[in-house]
């Protein structure tokens, strides 16, 4: 039971950080500031 909440939760994460990369990419593709590097 807690090893399938582990997968589950590493599975939402990597779904996250590729959401993350791919936003990422396509607001510097576009030209405009990402908020990220504003916000470090």
């Amino acid at each position: 039971m807690r090893s399938a909440l582990n997968i589950v939760n590493l599975v939402l994460i990597a779904v996250l950080l590729m959401a993350a990369v791919s936003v990422q990419a396509r607001v510097e593709a576009s030209g405009i500031i990402p908020l990220t590097t504003l916000a470090y």
